[in-house]
């Protein structure tokens, strides 16, 4: 018998992030009913297809921004789609590679929705009680399932609510920092544009009449621009062992979100684990973090472009990766004929389309 499970309130509004470690759970768990894979093999696999997908992903948009079309998948993917692809052949049962392919796909479409909130403002993780492990779904995710096999060795990351603590703790004024070193960039001796914009602004009124965000568009149009060649960036490291990277995300939840995503402060870390070293690596490319929200707001400026020679369009900067894809989707060229993709292919096209329209299923098993 089954019950129908009806979709929490959308992403953003204070359900918290165990709703997603769960749902990305079960579908790991159906693609190890089809496969046979033991769990921490089924997570590697996944994360090393997330962790490509994302890196191949703002190229890929451009792509489609310009032409339409997907394009052939790079070198370095290929080799992680190849190698993963050779593990779930299953000549006995055609349709198994398809049922974990589509499983893999749901997880990081879901993965993916879970990003939405964000990291700044009203309504995004830092501004609420998010559940345990607040934004760090995939390191959620993979204490709740790797660590339940036995062979794998456990481990635990800190929560998030002691990583915003802490880091709360250590970055007091994040923000005036970054302002301080725009500063001392516009005023380096060699920077005579810097000094020259800092000169000017000194005869802008305090209030300007009609245009209440004159001081702010001056600062992001001018005066941040020529600073850029001179700017020391903030650097924020956790080299003690960056587990899946959630100290790296309430740092960043500290600082602005302007400078975060302007690639303004640069996020790094170690650890002696391979794994936990690519979960820091997704969560910093899906909350934008060391200019991945540019390279996605890249993609999304090209598509833009394309769409006003055929429509007037007011296009903003993507907030999350899922935006991104929703922004260029909307956007791009009218995709000439080609032959459909096979059911079960296995390559960033296949993933791609299958994380655009998730068959997510209404019903689950009582």
């Amino acid at each position: 018998m089954a019950r129908k499970k009806k979709n929490p309130r959308p992403p953003g509004l204070g359900q918290g992030s165990g709703y997603y470690t769960q749902e990305i759970v079960k579908r790991l768990e159906q693609a190890g009913r089809y496969s046979n894979h033991r769990p921490y093999r089924l997570f590697d696999d996944w994360t090393r297809i997330v962790d490509v997908t994302l890196d191949a992903l703002p190229e890929q948009l451009k792509a489609v921004a310009q032409t339409g079309r997907l394009a052939p998948d790079p070198p370095e993917t290929a080799e992680v789609f190849d190698d993963v692809r050779a593990r779930y052949e299953f000549p006995e049962n055609p349709t198994a590679r398809r049922k974990v392919w589509d499983a893999f796909a749901e997880a990081f479409a879901l993965l993916l929705e879970s990003a939405e909130p964000g990291l700044w403002g009203p309504g995004s993780y830092g501004q609420f009680d998010c559940g345990y492990m607040g934004p760090d779904v995939i390191g959620n995710v993979y204490m709740t399932y790797a660590n339940s096999d036995p062979s794998w060795n456990a481990q635990f990351f800190t929560p998030w609510n002691v990583a915003l603590l802490m880091s709360n703790l250590i970055i007091i004024q994040g923000e005036r920092e970054i302002f301080d070193r725009v500063k001392e960039a516009c005023l380096h001796p060699d920077n005579i544009l810097g000094q020259a914009v800092v000169l000017a602004s000194l005869v802008i009124p305090e209030e300007a009449e009609g245009e209440p965000n004159l001081h702010r568009d001056y600062f992001f149009n001018k005066v941040l621009p020529a600073a850029l060649p001179f700017l020391e960036k903030i650097s924020v490291a956790d080299p003690a062992g960056v587990g899946s990277g959630v100290m790296l995300l309430a740092s960043a939840a500290q600082c602005p979100e302007w400078a975060v995503k302007l690639n303004l402060i640069s996020f790094a870390g170690a650890d002696v684990d391979p794994i936990c070293c690519r979960l820091a690596s997704i969560n910093c490319k899906l909350y934008g973090l060391n200019g991945y929200a540019l390279r996605l707001a890249e993609a999304v400026s090209i598509a833009a472009e394309a769409q006003q020679k055929r429509e007037p369009v007011v296009v903003s900067p993507p907030k999350s990766v899922g935006t991104a894809i929703e922004q260029v989707a909307q956007a791009r060229q009218p995709e000439p004929d080609k032959p459909a993709l096979t059911s079960d292919e296995l390559s960033f096209e296949s993933l791609f389309r299958r994380v655009g329209h998730p068959s997510v299923p209404d019903e689950v098993p009582a």
